[in-house]
């Protein structure tokens, strides 16, 4: 019984984490494209708890273009995406008002 709770726990914990984790490739691509700039702008930031991420924002007039470039292209990522999200939440939402015969 034991190993079931465990079992159910573990896979709920692992499917929220990979479906909670959409951002991933974005994310690679601006901790790669920024790794010199983090390594000479924050090189005594601990990191964790978005202290990396302040530490770029700190320096923004600092940092390299291709970290720029990626941060805006994952800023500009996230918007497109919550902007589908929403506007697929609207449809569904229009669709489920809308009465079976006027279809």
């Amino acid at each position: 019984m034991r190993f079931a709770v465990g079992l159910a726990l573990t896979m709920a914990l692992a499917a929220t984490a990979l479906a909670g984790d959409q951002y991933a490739p974005t994310r690679m691509a601006v901790r790669e494209a920024c790794k010199g700039d983090i390594a000479t702008l924050c090189a005594g930031v601990q990191p964790g708890e978005g202290r990396i991420r302040a530490c770029l924002r700190v320096n923004k007039e600092k940092l390299s273009d291709g970290c720029r470039s990626a941060i805006a292209a994952a800023i500009q990522a996230r918007r497109e995406a919550r902007a589908a999200k929403k506007s697929d939440s609207t449809a569904q939402s229009s669709e489920s008002a809308a009465p079976e015969n006027a279809k």
